[in-house]
């Protein structure tokens, strides 16, 4: 594999962005700062959507999320990785995440039973960053436990965030053919190739060593298998609130 690898791959993975016209880096001076009135939108937009008993598509609120601005996703908008805000998400979800496609929410054990989900008897898993009750099914569905209005004002940018720095990741990990060959032989390969080979995975992902390191701290021997699954699709989550609404919880947290 090493004659795969030319000499200046490195530097190549980095202007990348500027073959087509455009910058792995967006100009955040031509964005307008968001105002009080686009973080309302965005709490208004997720709490009418999950008012419905359907599945709401976390891709209908990336445009309210990008134009809330927060503080804890400043490079939304770019398209190379926020990566503190990737591992703040990150350390708030379960580890099953990555292989999760649907998050139920509800207030109790009878809420789930009643739509015919027995969560009790799924595996209980948990978030280092936040103390939840999180029910991983085994497969696809991640249920969770919510008792407040904040629960879900936490949950739901957590879940946007997400998902728009996997998709990130995704779309990078696709500019090179080879990039993904890369990830798969990275298990069996010998440690000097293996050292070149994850130079050329910085570059290509605009990631430094630190925050390499930090993410390799966080999935330890998953990382590459985690790679591997960014790679292979883009995320495209869906919630469904269960037996309530938004608004339900708003009130109970005032009584």
């Amino acid at each position: 594999m090493a004659d795969q690898i030319p000499a200046d791959q490195r530097d190549q993975a980095t202007s990348q962005g500027n073959q087509t016209g455009q910058s792995p880096h967006h100009d955040r001076d031509e964005i307008h700062p968001a105002s009080k009135q686009d973080v309302e939108l965005y709490i208004r937009t997720y709490s009418t959507m999950l008012r419905s008993s359907g599945e709401v598509k976390i891709n209908a609120l990336v445009q309210a999320h990008l134009n809330a601005d927060s503080a804890l996703h400043v490079n939304a908008r770019e398209q190379s990785p926020d990566m503190p805000a990737f591992l703040y998400c990150v350390q708030r979800l379960p580890a099953c995440i990555m292989q999760v496609c649907h998050i139920l929410l509800g207030q109790s054990a009878e809420t789930f039973t009643k739509r015919g989900y027995n969560i009790e008897t799924w595996e209980s898993v948990s978030a280092p960053g936040r103390r939840r009750r999180w029910f991983w099914d085994g497969k696809h569905t991640l249920a969770v436990y919510v008792s407040s209005a904040s629960d879900v004002d936490d949950l739901i940018p957590t879940l946007t965030g997400f998902q728009i720095e996997w998709n990130k990741f995704h779309r990078l990990l696709n500019i090179e053919p080879n990039t993904r060959e890369f990830l798969s032989a990275m298990h069996d390969t010998p440690p000097a190739l293996y050292d070149e080979i994850l130079k050329v995975l910085h570059g290509r992902l605009f990631m430094s060593a630190e925050n390499w390191q930090r993410l390799e701290a966080i999935w330890r021997d998953h990382i590459w298998d985690n790679l591997i699954l960014m790679a292979e699709r883009e995320k495209s989550l869906t919630v469904q609130m269960l037996g309530g609404s938004y608004i339900g919880y708003a009130k109970a947290t005032l009584e």
